[in-house]
């Protein structure tokens, strides 16, 4: 019947589908997909994303969707999130959670890592020590190393380690990864990180450094026109420098009258115990001094602040002045001047590297590196459960949790059946993203030939030679 399969008919039907269900049907394709693929899952990537959706603020039907932090600068909208983990060797979600919009990863971690490794027994991994889960820093804490029931590898802060900015690049070795790039890296066999003993490897890569450097660009240029702009403004009464001042001066006399206050009241309580006999025992409080105004001093510290907000990078080999003449007919003078061999020992020693740790201290610095940069497949995963045009998570047309949550399932059921047939593809040869392979066999159509009233026959389109492949 034609009705049955009207959008509302398969919407309503929609109400029908359990969490339970929705959990064993992802079971069930995934152990499918091993069969025709057998695959190892020793090797897991786990990672977030959210997607923003057009929930009414009012709508409380909605439980999931909430305002935070959104990936792609919706944070005006209400999202949902998805954690996934993947295989490398098999990309499809092999187990996925929805939590709030509001919940930050690092909270997720514990609860998802834990479903995941009850859910992967499901396909043999009796033992979750035995799989290494592979996972970016924003999940990093003492309490989630704990409790993480998999062997692990991650990215984290160097900063943590300041002694190992000291390492020269010259010390680093070139290594060939398993998917043939490179990278320069420098292996560490004992390190303690957040209550863990591993072993970590610092990596040097170009992309990263031509990032940062843009990014330092971007800053001096910021920092250049700050500078300007205070310069222009410098001798006029309402300018942005006068204004500085005029504030800080404001705030300056306001400290004095709050510090001339409690050195008043100290000396009344003083006087006044004097005069009633009372002997004065033990600490007292002593009177505060008072601060002088110094506008040069104001002035730069200001100026450092407005110029370098944000830019704090910048203070290793920028140096700013301000020279206030005595006279006061006289324009202050802004100067600043870039240290450029301090800049380049500065990028040399910060720019371009990454601490990758793990607690499989067996693991070698290729073992390491190589995993870590299978992670690019779960990142290809949420790439393609953003398109628009073919796996469509966003947008999302429902408004309740439960028909969000089948809305998903559907979708990242299509991303692992496509992924099956791409697979396929490429065993007879054909190379294809999941993309490109939908939009391919949509142009293989057939039609009805209708003969004489009487007889209809279902017929191919005519196809090329790579359709009819």
């Amino acid at each position: 019947n034609p009705e049955d399969l009207s959008s509302q008919t398969i919407w309503e039907a929609m109400d029908g589908i359990t969490g339970e269900q929705i959990r064993m049907a992802q079971e069930m394709l995934t152990s499918q997909t091993l069969k025709i693929f057998p695959t190892e899952l020793t090797r897991l990537h786990l990672d977030y994303t959210n997607y923003f959706t057009y929930i009414d603020s009012f709508n409380d039907r909605c439980v999931i969707c909430k305002r935070g932090h959104n990936k792609q600068k919706r944070d005006d909208l209400r999202q949902f999130s998805l954690a996934l983990v993947t295989s490398a060797g098999l990309q499809i979600p092999l187990v996925w959670e929805l939590y709030d919009g509001n919940k930050n990863d690092k909270t997720e971690f514990a609860d998802f890592t834990a479903s995941a490794a009850k859910a992967m027994q499901a396909h043999g991994i009796d033992n979750p020590k035995s799989v290494i889960l592979t996972f970016d820093g924003g999940s990093n804490s003492e309490a989630n190393f704990a409790a993480l029931p998999f062997s692990f590898i991650c990215a984290h802060t160097l900063t943590s380690f300041p002694d190992l900015y000291e390492i020269d690049l010259d010390m680093y070795q070139e290594i060939t990864l398993r998917n043939g790039h490179t990278r320069c890296a420098y292996e560490i066999p004992e390190l303690t990180f957040s209550g863990v003993s591993g072993k970590g490897v610092i990596t040097f890569s170009q992309a990263l450094y031509d990032g940062q450097m843009a990014e330092l660009e971007k800053d001096m240029k910021a920092f250049r026109d700050a500078c300007a702009e205070i310069e222009s403004s410098v001798g006029h009464a309402q300018g942005r420098y006068a204004q500085m001042i005029r504030r800080a001066r404001m705030e300056h006399e306001a400290e004095v009258s709050r510090i001339e206050k409690y050195n008043t009241d100290i000396q009344r309580e003083r006087d006044e115990k004097v005069a009633s006999g009372i002997r004065i025992r033990g600490k007292q409080k002593q009177p505060k001094p008072v601060p002088v105004w110094d506008e040069a001093s104001a002035a730069k510290d200001l100026i450092l602040s407005s110029v370098l907000k944000g830019r704090k990078q910048l203070q290793s080999f920028v140096d700013v002045s301000v020279v206030v003449p005595d006279d006061r007919s006289r324009i202050p003078q802004i100067q600043w001047t870039v240290d450029n061999e301090k800049k380049a020992e500065y990028v040399r020693k910060y720019f371009g590297k990454k601490l990758i740790c793990t607690d499989r201290v067996d693991l070698s610095a290729l073992d390491i590196l190589s995993t870590y940069a299978e992670q690019e497949c779960i990142e290809n995963l949420f790439r393609v459960s953003k398109n628009t045009d073919h796996f469509s998570v966003r947008p999302q047309f429902h408004w309740t949790d439960q028909k969000i949550r089948v809305h998903v399932m559907i979708c990242l059921m299509g991303i692992a059946v496509v992924e099956v047939l791409r697979r396929k593809m490429a065993e007879a040869g054909l190379k294809y993203s999941k993309e490109a392979l939908i939009e391919k066999l949509a142009t293989i159509r057939d039609g009805w030939v209708i003969r004489d009233m009487k007889q209809a026959e279902r017929v191919l389109e005519d196809m090329d030679e790579e359709q009819k492949n």
